[in-house]
Parts: structure tokens; sequence; C-alpha cells
């Protein structure tokens, strides 16, 4: 079943091992927020490519406004008029993900990897090629923290989560990684309007 760019970017419908790219962590621990804010103070914000963080009324989601290809991929999570997160593409080709010491610990990195997918995807307007292919064009994994692979493990099991709450029709090789979820999938559908997953 062919699958639009939109929904490789809610990757429900992409394993865990292509949404991770790999499943260890090699890289130390760091947050390189204030150094990030720093060098991406001067690169405006796109208005076109920008969306709600899920659940959080003020924090939005922006791409940076650009021509140039791997400015164009650092995503920014703004609360006002502040940046307060970034998703950053790295030279080796992997995404970064720092926030603002307030708001670490909160479980933002899951719906902030989430929607800088998403953002990626309205980029497109190829066909999708191979899905594997197609995940890792909108967020490329491979080198991360212990930190950094968490999150993106749990914005996978999110997106899982999310898309078992809209009764779609989640492919059994994503689901292979998540089987006590497919056990409850009625019950994830039953709760959904009243919890983060909506």
């Amino acid at each position: 079943m062919p699958y639009s760019w939109q929904e490789v970017a809610e990757a429900w419908c992409v394993t865990l091992d292509d949404f991770l790219g790999t499943r260890h962590a090699i890289l130390p621990d760091f947050e390189p927020f204030e150094q990030l804010k720093k060098e991406t103070q001067w690169l405006p914000i796109d208005p076109f490519a920008a969306v709600k963080l899920p659940g959080e009324s003020e924090l939005t989601v922006h791409l940076l406004k650009s021509r140039v290809p791997h400015i164009r991929q650092v995503a920014v999570l703004r609360n006002g008029d502040s940046r307060v997160g970034f998703v950053v593409r790295r030279q080796e080709g992997c995404d970064l993900v720092t926030l603002a010491p307030e708001l670490r610990g909160n479980g933002l990195s899951a719906d902030l990897l989430l929607a800088t997918r998403v953002l990626r995807a309205s980029l497109k307007f190829s066909e999708v090629p191979q899905l594997h292919l197609a995940s890792k064009q909108l967020f490329c994994g491979g080198c991360y923290s212990a930190a950094g692979l968490a999150s993106a493990r749990a914005a996978h099991r999110l997106a899982v989560l999310r898309a078992l709450a809209k009764g779609k029709a989640v492919p059994p090789e994503v689901l292979a990684d998540y089987p006590h979820l497919l056990r409850s999938a009625h019950l994830i559908r039953q709760y959904a309007l009243s919890s983060a997953l909506a």
C-alpha cells in the first residue's frame, strides 16, 4: 500500500528500525541549546512552515526560512517570540534535538521530533520512495546520545499510539516492536479523546 509523505511523517507506518537508523547510542550526552540559539538567531522563521505542538497551545514548531538545504532542515520550537528548542540536521546526516533548560523533562522531545517530520514532509512534492528511504529523508537517526535515542524511541512509540487511537491500520511489521499495544488497541481508541493521544 503506498503512503503519502504526510503518513510517513507521522511515522506510524515506518518500522522502529527505519525510524531510528540504529538502536545504539554512541554519542556523549550534551546540551548545545545556547550555542544553537546564538548561531541561528539571524535566520528568519518561515511563516508558511509551522505547526502547533500537540497539547501545548503556546508552543509552535517552525522551519527556518532559507534556500540553503541544510539550513532549511532546521526546526525551531517557539514560545511566543522566544526560541526555546531546536531540531538541527547535523553534517553527519543525523538530527540533534535540544530544549531550553526550563522545558527539559516534560516529554516535549517526542512531539518536537514528530512535528519536525511533518514540516519537512510539507516541502515534498514527489512521490514517496521506499518507506525506509522516505523516513530517512524526513528524520535521519543513526548517531544518538543516550538521551537522544530515548527521545527518538518515545517519538516512534507515540506515533504508533496515536495511529491506533485513530483506528489506523498500523502495519504488522511496525507493531512487532509493540505487541502490548496491539493487544490493547481497543482500549487506546476508547480513551483517545480524553488523552494526549488525540
